[in-house]
């Protein structure tokens, strides 16, 4: 398994100083949202994995760490699917409130971004 930082640190890369210059309560009501997001997407992951799991397992990843851990966190693989999407674009599908606030869904467009993978490995030459 490769190694990728943002599939055990979530603020990785990312310059986040300009959270420590909001107000405390403005802190809080951003913590408070994305815990909120982060339960529903837990609650929504645990439902389709238990639906998966008792009625299409053989659809289930065979190595649940590589597909916890494979890849980085910007992308949204899906467990029963040869798909991915941004995981932006799978927050904006979980939590279709968060448009409201003004919050991008991506870099790309507004729209959901859905492709192949794992994406296809190219022979080297």
């Amino acid at each position: 398994m490769k190694d990728e930082p943002t599939a055990y640190r979530i603020e990785h890369d990312l310059d986040l100083k300009f959270i420590r210059t909001l107000a405390d309560d403005d802190r809080l009501t951003l913590a408070r949202l994305m815990a909120r997001a982060a339960e529903r997407s837990y609650r929504r992951g645990f439902q389709q994995g238990a639906r998966v799991a008792s009625h299409r397992p053989e659809d289930l990843p065979r190595n649940l760490a590589e597909w916890r851990y494979g890849c980085g966190t910007d992308i949204s693989p899906w467990p029963d699917a040869p798909r991915a999407e941004t995981s932006l674009s799978r927050l904006h599908t979980e939590n279709s409130a968060l448009r409201s606030l003004g919050l991008p869904t991506s870099k790309i467009n507004d729209g959901r971004e859905i492709f192949v993978w794992p994406p296809k490995s190219v022979p080297e030459e």
